[in-house]
């Protein structure tokens, strides 16, 4: 039963970051006024919780916890925590700490839950197998995307009709795209 458990819920996660991997470059909402980052945020905290869930769950049926070491472990820390001081030290500071519904990054809670899935997926990630799928999964969702902006520059508007727009990509300004 231990073994079950343990293996659905590895695989949980695996399914929970290669879903991460395919939505991230195409995931958007048209429901809010920010449409790109918010949405893409809000995705990135229900699927962090969720797995965080599965993994604290499984190192506390098999009654060990499990922590990967990286050399980037040390230094995320130290960003998570200068991030955290200078919110506390701010003007702002709801703004520092959770972020503004127009712009929800460089606050200390999306940051912490970007540190916190890179935890979850480095940890729980081990196999050669399920790494070379995730980076497959992100290059084919970064292709579409890319593939999607470039037909709306040449006004084949896709996928929606909202999108009827030359500058339209779903990652939500075109330098963010050419980056990833």
């Amino acid at each position: 039963m231990k073994e079950n458990f343990a293996k659905l819920t590895s695989d949980l996660i695996f399914v929970l970051v290669a879903i991460s991997a395919a939505a991230f470059p195409l995931f958007f909402l048209p429901t809010t006024t920010e449409f790109f980052d918010f949405n893409k945020f809000t995705l990135l905290l229900v699927l962090t919780t969720i797995g965080l869930i599965a993994w604290g769950a499984k190192m506390i049926i098999e009654k060990k916890a499990t922590f990967t070491k990286t050399p980037l472990d040390i230094p995320l820390i130290v960003f998570l925590a200068v991030i955290f001081i200078s919110g506390l030290a701010s003007i702002d500071q709801f703004s520092s700490l959770y972020g503004s519904p127009t712009r929800i990054w460089p606050a200390f809670l999306p940051t912490a839950t970007l540190i916190a899935f890179y935890f979850m997926a480095v940890s729980n990630l081990k196999k050669r197998k399920q790494v070379t799928t995730i980076l497959w999964i992100l290059t084919g969702a970064t292709t579409i995307a890319a593939i999607i902006a470039t037909l709306s520059y040449f006004t084949l508007y896709l996928p929606f009709d909202f999108a009827a727009i030359r500058s339209f990509n779903t990652v939500g300004v075109i330098n963010k795209l050419a980056i990833l």
